[in-house]
C-alpha cells in the first residue's frame, strides 16, 4: 500500500513525538493531505499529522458537530471517528453472506451488531487545544439529552468510553456537570 502526503499547513510539533522518549532529531510535522492510493487507509483525503496519522483537530470537532461517531477504544488518548452508515450500506451489510445466514435462520436484526458507521480517521487527544477540550467535554455530557444534535454528539458502541480520555474526569456527585 502506498501512502502519499502533500503539506497543507505550516511546520508544528506533533504532541504525540514530544511523548516519545527518545530525542526529535527530524525536521518539524505538519499537517498533509492523505493519499493512500488504493483507498483502504484511515484518513484518506482528509488533512492528518505527518508524524502520528491523526485528524486535523479542527477537522475532528466540526466532524462531531456535522454527526460523525465518535468510537470509543481501550486507549485514553486515541479515538476513531466515523461516518454514519446511509439506509443503503445498512442494507447492503444485511445482504453479506454471513449475516444473511443468521438473519434467515431466524436471529432478530436486534440480537446482531449491525454497523451504525464507518470508521473514516483516527484522532489523538493530545492535538485539542484546551478550549476544544472543553468543546468536547460539554458535546459529551449532552450525548445523551434533547439537545442533541446541536450541542451534542453520537457515541458508537457500546455508548461510553471504556477509559475516559485523559483529560476527563468524572464530576464528583451533586457538582453540574
Amino acid at each position: 500500500m502506498s501512502t502519499t502526503f502533500t503539506i497543507v499547513d505550516g511546520p508544528q510539533v506533533c504532541p504525540r513525538r514530544v511523548e516519545a522518549p527518545y530525542q526529535i532529531t527530524e525536521p518539524p510535522d505538519s499537517w498533509q493531505v492523505r493519499n493512500d492510493s488504493e483507498g483502504r487507509g484511515l484518513g484518506n483525503g482528509l488533512v492528518c499529522c505527518s508524524y502520528c496519522g491523526s485528524l486535523r483537530p479542527e477537522d475532528f470537532m466540526e466532524m462531531i458537530r456535522r454527526g460523525y461517531y465518535v468510537a470509543p477504544t481501550d486507549k485514553n488518548y486515541k479515538v476513531y471517528v466515523g461516518r454514519p452508515l446511509t439506509d443503503e450500506e445498512r442494507e447492503a451489510y444485511k445482504q453479506m453472506p454471513h449475516i444473511k445466514e443468521l438473519l434467515d435462520a431466524g436471529v432478530s436484526e436486534s440480537e446482531l451488531t449491525i454497523p451504525q458507521h464507518r470508521d473514516e480517521a483516527k484522532f489523538y487527544f493530545q492535538h485539542l487545544s484546551e478550549e476544544q477540550k472543553r468543546e468536547f467535554v460539554d458535546r459529551y455530557n449532552a450525548r445523551n439529552k434533547q439537545s442533541y444534535p446541536e450541542y451534542g454528539m453520537k457515541l458508537a458502541y457500546p455508548g461510553h468510553f471504556y477509559r475516559l480520555p485523559f483529560f476527563m474526569v468524572r464530576a464528583p456527585e451533586g457538582e453540574p456537570k
